[in-house]
């Protein structure tokens, strides 16, 4: 294992860890589901919204907090989601919610 590669773990409704190397361990707790219809595709909605984010901004926190909102839009249908959210509606989610937990060393 290279000493840099980024390590994702997704964790259900427990949100996400992330680690790089030694020195870098974040965590985000997710969002809030009312009503979970059904979990199919929604790591793969994960996948899509954390390199949406992380590719654009280049940081890990903001990768994990559209992955995991991706993920709170897909867990709300039955069935694999047929589309993904648009821009707007996980900007929405992303921005008025704040870290449930965060951390660095």
């Amino acid at each position: 294992v290279a000493p840099d590669m980024l390590t994702v773990l997704k964790v259900g409704g427990d949100g996400v860890r992330a680690s790089r190397g030694q020195f870098f361990r974040a965590s985000f707790g997710g969002f809030p589901v009312t009503m979970v219809e059904d979990a199919t595709g929604a790591g793969d909605a994960f996948n899509a919204g954390f390199l949406h984010a992380w590719v654009q901004s280049k940081d890990v926190m903001e990768g994990l907090k559209w992955g995991c909102a991706v993920g709170a839009h897909c867990v709300r249908v039955v069935g694999a989601c047929a589309t993904l959210p648009s821009l707007d509606a996980v900007t929405a989610l992303v921005q008025h919610t704040t870290t449930l937990s965060s951390s660095t060393c």
